[in-house]
């Protein structure tokens, strides 16, 4: 056995010593300092611990946060062409038609103006201004009436 228990009794104080290679090492000291030892360990793993759970909280709000804006996004795009589809749609029914209309659906609304590119005969210019969830976006868009089909340049 690699270990021997020694319980010693000197002056009425009982002392444990552990020999190891017929060295005695005190029992107590080296409890006390294994203590502190993973006290320590434990005391670092959980901040460690800690920072990696508050970076792993604030990078998933970040996601989350930009995730609703793309989706705001994706839906902006797809009431934009909406929009544009509908200009050309009144524009196909009389090439003369400028003005303005709106267009709105159950994720937004588009405002849409139609008017003559001065100096381009044939050429209208349709400006769409979308709102989706309060965020909006502008696009403009020019089209080549003169030409069939119609054509975006």
């Amino acid at each position: 056995m690699w270990f021997r228990t020694i319980i010693q009794t000197l002056e009425g104080v009982s002392k444990q010593h552990i020999l190891y290679n017929n060295k005695p090492v005190n029992v107590r000291k080296f409890k006390i300092y294994k203590g502190s030892i993973a006290l320590t360990a434990v005391i670092i793993i959980t901040g460690i611990l800690t920072i990696f759970g508050i970076a792993v909280v604030l990078s998933s709000a970040d996601v989350a946060i930009s995730a609703k804006y793309y989706e705001e996004r994706l839906a902006s795009d797809s009431l934009s062409r909406s929009c544009l589809e509908e200009s050309l749609y009144r524009i196909k029914g009389s090439t003369s038609f400028v003005g303005t209309f709106a267009f709105s659906n159950g994720t937004g609304s588009c405002d849409v103006a139609i008017s003559d590119e001065v100096g381009t005969p044939g050429v209208k210019i349709i400006t769409v201004d979308t709102s989706v969830d309060g965020s909006s976006l502008d696009y403009e868009y020019r089209v080549d009436v003169g030409v069939s089909p119609f054509e975006i340049l």
